[in-house]
């Protein structure tokens, strides 16, 4: 199943990134570690050449760590979360503003 955002990419990353300050502050207000120090792990990005993906052109970020392990799935080489690609938000979303 696909969902599809009506918003472009980069406005989601501008939406995500306001949200993910927006937790960290509140978090770090409590004195827990805000969300954009946080890791998560890539196991592809495609660019600006996915057409499967959504109406248009669009950029994917394939994240890593699935633990569903849905029979028949076409994307197991993203259930292993130690083969993905370690990043902090604030770099994910950094790079992505560079690249699209």
């Amino acid at each position: 199943m696909h969902v599809y955002a009506e918003k472009s990419v980069k406005e989601l990353i501008a939406q995500s990134e306001e949200s993910c300050l927006q937790y960290a502050r509140k978090r770090r207000k409590n004195g827990l570690r805000g969300i954009t120090e946080m890791k998560v792990y890539i196991n592809s990005i495609i660019y600006n050449r996915s057409l499967a993906d959504g109406p248009g052109v669009r950029t994917v970020v394939f994240f890593q760590g699935c633990d569903i392990r849905c029979e028949g799935c076409h994307n197991s080489s993203t259930w292993n979360i130690d083969n993905g690609k370690a990043y902090d938000v604030k770099q994910l979303a950094k790079e992505l503003k560079q690249n699209i």
